[in-house]
């Protein structure tokens, strides 16, 4: 089965180039689609520049997080395989507040956003708080979210409320769930199914996705690799909810909300 994962953070991990290569590689013959995140919080515009080059120069999907750290410099013509961009990281910057902050969309962060918007490029609003999630997604024209975990199930800055779901599948757009322990009940494989299978209990199957955050913090024990997650979640789904419901998890929506992405033209 395959699985398209909305958010691996490998690039920023300590790996050298090289091994990240091979790692990378290793994913794609198993079919694996992966959105590779540039988190910028922390980088310099040199190492900015030279893990997207890399990205770029292997035809790897990428997306940028907190692009307030960096600005758009290597931008202005987007390459294809260029996915999405998210505004922070946990705390606020020129663009918009952060889960952790107290701050708002920002008319600098408006004006990121119309460009977005003029790309056709996805705005991933994960990371923010309240205030700027509705704000950003409110006048973004493919809005979503790549990793999170749910406030209904758990009490977490991080997590994104029911209404917030709501808002993102009337702008048709999708959340990814992470097998991240901070984020699920009890930190453990069964409090994420029990967050995968309360979303799908409340909102349905056709707005899911997966965002595994590997790399980027401890997965969860047994889901720590993308065979583990593929199948236990496989499995956990498909007994529950059928096996389409599954395929439409793993893989399917996720395709086709970056398969409009795909045929823009720039």
């Amino acid at each position: 089965m395959r699985l398209f994962d909305l958010h691996n953070d490998i690039m920023t991990s300590l790996l050298a180039l090289d091994e990240k290569k091979r790692h990378m590689q290793s994913f794609a013959r198993e079919e694996n689609d992966i959105i590779y995140a540039i988190w910028a919080t922390k980088l310099d515009c040199e190492k900015f520049r030279e893990y997207a080059k890399f990205l770029c120069d292997n035809s790897f999907m990428f997306a940028i997080e907190d692009a307030g750290a960096v600005g758009m410099c290597l931008l202005d013509n987007p390459p294809t395989n260029f996915m999405y961009c998210s505004l922070t990281w946990n705390e606020d910057n020129v663009y918009a507040g952060g889960a952790f902050g107290n701050g708002n969309l920002t008319p600098v962060g408006k004006a990121f956003i119309d460009k977005l918007n003029k790309w056709n490029t996805p705005v991933d609003l994960a990371h923010l708080n309240s205030k700027s999630f509705y704000a950003a997604a409110d006048i973004s024209y493919r809005p979503f979210v790549s990793h999170t975990g749910l406030a209904s199930c758990l009490s977490y800055p991080r997590n994104i409320s029911d209404s917030q779901v709501r808002f993102i599948i009337e702008k048709n757009g999708i959340v990814g769930l992470s097998p991240v322990p901070a984020f699920v009940p009890g930190g453990n494989s069964k409090g994420y199914f029990y967050t995968i299978n309360y979303f799908l209990d409340k909102f349905g199957g056709d707005h899911l996705a997966v965002g595994s955050d590997f790399y980027g913090c401890a997965p969860i024990n047994n889901l720590d690799d993308y065979e583990s997650l593929t199948g236990e979640l496989y499995c956990n789904t498909a007994a529950r909810y059928g096996e389409k419901t599954a395929r439409k998890i793993l893989y399917e929506n996720a395709h086709n909300f970056f398969k409009v992405h795909d045929e823009s033209v720039y």
